[in-house]
């Protein structure tokens, strides 16, 4: 994972970026090592219970692109260890009615700000995702998925080569990739695993969510921030009785 990370850093750099902020959001986000980082990468580490935003801690508009290193595909799709946020708890994330996963919170997020998803690597599955909802985004694939455990993977010292480009070129073309727009409002629904998750859920977060059936919570916010920030929050809460592991 650092070493795709870092074959990505230069291909930025190459493009004309001079400052990058890394946030470390797989599992525990404690992933990257941080002693390997080059000169002018700031890196936000630390384990997801700590966090407001997730995978977007930080994010603001004082940003000009984001890129997407080693992403998977949402729920329910044939993609390598495809998930939304958390496997044991949600099957199905909606904002405004349309599903998405990890990359479309990433992008509607960035939206909210401005700044465009102008960078995905992963697998052809979580490529072919961000080219539906993003046009003009440069995808790179690492790994031709052929069952949600299983990958052909393309040779590392190939597969950096390929980072590096295809992140140089998504800076320079950045300008070619709108911001995600997302309208003034949210409504976010999150099909989960069990009606245990919505109990707790409900018991904790009262009337600031509904029930919308046995194992399916959802609610209204002013912007897509708001939202998800309600949304990792109710994630949160169903996590504490399934083992921690964003701690």
């Amino acid at each position: 994972m650092t070493d795709d990370l870092l074959a990505v850093v230069d291909g930025a750099k190459a493009g004309g970026a001079t400052e990058i902020v890394v946030v470390d959001g797989h599992a525990g986000m404690r992933n990257v090592l941080f002693d390997d980082m080059p000169d002018g990468v700031v890196l936000h580490r630390g384990p997801a219970s700590g966090r407001v935003n997730c995978q977007v801690e930080g994010l603001d508009s004082s940003f000009d692109a984001v890129l997407c290193v080693g992403y998977h595909s949402m729920a329910g799709t044939a993609g390598l260890l495809s998930h939304t946020w958390h496997g044991g708890v949600v099957m199905a994330l909606r904002l405004n009615g349309h599903a998405v996963g990890e990359l479309g919170i990433t992008a509607a997020v960035a939206g909210r700000f401005g700044v465009p998803v102008v960078f995905v690597s992963g697998d052809q599955v979580v490529a072919a995702e961000a080219g539906a909802a993003i046009p003009g985004i440069s995808t790179v694939v690492v790994k031709e998925s052929t069952g949600r455990q299983n990958a052909r993977c393309v040779a590392p010292a190939a597969a950096r080569a390929m980072l590096t480009a295809g992140a140089a070129e998504a800076i320079r073309n950045r300008a070619q990739v709108a911001p995600v727009a997302t309208g003034s409002s949210a409504r976010v629904e999150i099909d989960l695993t069990h009606s245990r998750h919505a109990d707790r859920i409900v018991r904790f977060m009262g009337d600031r969510i509904d029930r919308v059936g046995p194992a399916t919570v959802g609610f209204e916010q002013p912007g897509v921030v708001e939202a998800f920030r309600l949304a990792w929050l109710a994630v949160e809460l169903a996590d504490m009785e399934l083992g921690a592991w964003n701690r």
